[in-house]
Parts: C-alpha cells; sequence; structure tokens
C-alpha cells in the first residue's frame, strides 16, 4: 500500500548509487535531482515537477539510483513499493502511456 512520507528541507530522500526498490511522487515542496552527465562529467540539477515520479527506473529494474534526490523545501511524497506500483500501473492504462513517453524519452 503506497504511503504518504514528508522529508525536510534539506533531507536527503536517496543518495546516488543505492539500491532502491522504492519510488514517489512528489505532492507537495520542492526536490531536486543531481547527477553527473556522463559524457561531460558537468553536475546536472533538475527540479521534480508536482505529480512528477522519481527514483523509478531504478526501482523498477531493480539497478542502482543514478542521482540524488534532494528536498529543497519541506516536502510531502507519495512512497510506492516497486512491486506495489506495478500492480497500481497494471490497472491504470493512461499512467501505463505516460510512463512509456518518459522512458521512450530517455533512450
Amino acid at each position: 500500500m503506497p504511503i504518504e512520507k514528508r522529508f525536510r528541507a534539506g533531507s536527503v530522500i536517496y543518495f546516488d548509487h543505492e539500491i532502491g526498490d522504492t519510488l514517489y511522487i512528489l505532492k507537495a515542496g520542492e526536490v531536486e535531482l543531481t547527477f553527473t552527465e556522463p559524457e561531460t562529467g558537468e553536475k546536472l540539477h533538475k527540479p521534480v515537477q508536482i505529480g512528477e515520479f522519481f527514483g523509478l527506473k531504478s526501482a523498477i529494474i531493480g539497478h542502482t539510483r543514478g542521482e540524488v534526490a534532494e528536498a529543497i523545501t519541506d516536502v510531502v511524497t507519495i512512497e510506492f513499493k516497486a512491486s506495489e506500483f506495478e500492480t497500481y500501473v497494471a490497472t491504470n492504462v493512461e499512467l501505463m502511456k505516460k510512463l512509456l513517453r518518459v522512458f521512450s524519452g530517455q533512450l
């Protein structure tokens, strides 16, 4: 069952290179993802929008995280375990389409 989880400003939600089976939907606040561009070595920062998923790819494929997720302000998320999320997505065609668009844009 997904749960609502709160993080204080400045908290790290997850670290780069950790194994994660949890993914998040941003419900309120500001989260920033920080990662290193593989080709240039440049550190990049990407804000997460309200309603957007993060931590999804590593949770679904069982791979290590590729970024750090940090709460910039106090944050409220909806937290899913990968197995819960797979069950949820299987019953929601529109969400499945959105995820496919996200993943195809990352290829």
